[in-house]
Parts: C-alpha cells; structure tokens; sequence
C-alpha cells in the first residue's frame, strides 16, 4: 500500500526537512480538495486529517496565522462529520481541538485555547465511558494539556486539580495491567505538572516528592528507549534539581545537575 501524502510529509519533517514536509503537507490539502468535490462523504475525513497536519507543518516553520486557519477548518470538518456519524467520526475531533488548542496558545489567545482543550476533554469522558482501554489514556493527556492551559490564566488551583485526576486516571490504568506503555508517559506529564503547581502554591516538599517520582519513571523509560527519553529525563533532572534547592538539599541539587549535564552530553553524541 503507497503511503498517503500526509505521510509523506511527516516522514520529510521527521528526517528534519520542514520546509519539504510543508510543500508535501499542501499538496496533500489540495489534492484532498480535488477529490471532496468528487466523493465529499469519502474524503472529507482524508481532508480534515490532511489539513491538521498542514496546520502542524505550519506552525513548525512559524507561520502561526496560516496554522491556525487550517485548523480552524479541519476542526469545523471534523465537527460536521461528528453530528452527521458519532460512532465513526467523534474519536477523532477530540485530536483536532487538539491542535486548535495548541495553534490559539501560539497566538496567546489561552482563554480561546482553554474552551477548547475542555470540548477535547468532555469528548473523550463521554467516549471513555463505553471504551476506558482506548480512551482513558487520551482523556489523561488531554487533562495534562488542559492544565497546562489554565497557568496563564492565572488558575493554579484548577490546574492542579487537572493534573491530579490525570495521574489518578493514569495510576488506575497501570494498576489494571492494560497496557503500561500507554498509562506511564502521562503518569509522568501529570506529576510533572503536578510539582509545578505544588510548587507554585508554596507546598514545597510535596512537589518535591512528585517530581521525584517523574524523574523515576523517566530513568525507567529511558533505559528501554534512550533515543525517545534520554532527553525529556534531562529536562526532569533539571526540575528536581530546582525543586531540591527550594528545600535546602543544595549538594543533591548539584549532583543531579551534574547528572542532567552528563546525559545531556550523550543526547548530543
């Protein structure tokens, strides 16, 4: 089977052509455009994916505006599609708003960015509710983003409430042995927001005992998969070592300095 073209495109900017992986991300657009005024009920999915991906190429190369009105229209696809055919379509609005959420956070429009990453969260509650396997790690990450959203808005005490129900979702999932891979990444973002928020608040040992746990997992995940982890565990590092000052363990911040220097020397070899 040929790839589609938005395929394409990812493999061009995964290999770090952008500028490539936008040429090829626009011809996909154009030639889904074609085939919708042909066949709209079987390619207006193939158009609205084709145009959130777009919208990513976009912003990669710092064309914000033009993102976001890509976006804007997969989202508006995608929305039609859902009220015309929940069961098939519905899953997969909540990717879209998504990406719309991110594109109006780029803008700094983050009451616009909030209202939407908290249609994507009620989407994938009420999805969760009749498939929690598939659904309920998305629903942990979209909290995770949500509470990311409600920083600059200067509401640290929802943010932390976002970020605890998305561990809480995330500890549930790995208790039930379904499937680790897909509960221990978001079990880390939401401790890692978690802490900040913790920390932000002024409960400075509790923040600490969660950012412990975050670099924890991290040390475990970078040991199975270096090439994806190595990085994020140095940004972790440096967290915790944050986080160990404001308690007073100024020798344990130094020495997990030190260990987010040397790893982040491997990163770079």
């Amino acid at each position: 089977m040929w790839p589609t073209p938005w395929a394409i495109s990812n493999r061009l900017a995964d290999v770090g052509d952008q500028r490539q992986g936008l040429t090829a991300s626009q011809m996909s657009v154009a030639i889904y455009r074609k085939l919708v005024q042909a066949d709209p009920t079987t390619f207006d999915p193939h158009l609205a994916r084709a145009l959130s991906n777009l919208s990513v190429r976009l912003g990669k190369v710092g064309q914000l505006e033009d993102a976001l009105t890509a976006i804007e229209e997969s989202v508006k696809i995608q929305r039609r599609l859902a009220r015309a055919n929940p069961a098939a379509h519905l899953p997969d609005l909540p990717g879209a708003l998504n990406n719309l959420s991110n594109r109006l956070t780029e803008m700094s429009r983050w009451k616009d960015s909030l209202t939407v990453i908290q249609e994507g969260v009620d989407v994938y509650r009420d999805l969760a509710t009749t498939n929690a396997a598939v659904y309920l790690p998305k629903l942990a990450g979209a909290l995770n983003n949500m509470s990311i959203k409600l920083g600059p808005l200067c509401r640290p005490y929802h943010a932390l409430i976002a970020s605890e129900e998305a561990v809480e979702i995330s500890r549930s999932g790995l208790a039930s042995g379904v499937d680790s891979a897909a509960y221990l990444p978001t079990v880390a973002a939401g401790l890692n927001n978690v802490s900040m928020w913790l920390g932000m608040s002024g409960h400075r040992d509790e923040a600490l005992a969660a950012v412990t746990e975050y670099v924890d997992i991290y040390h475990r995940l970078a040991e199975t998969n270096p090439s994806i982890y190595l990085p994020i565990l140095v940004g972790a590092l440096n967290h915790l070592s944050r986080r160990l000052d404001e308690v007073g363990r100024h020798d344990d911040a130094a020495a997990t300095r030190a260990e987010a220097e040397e790893l982040r020397t491997q990163v770079r070899t």
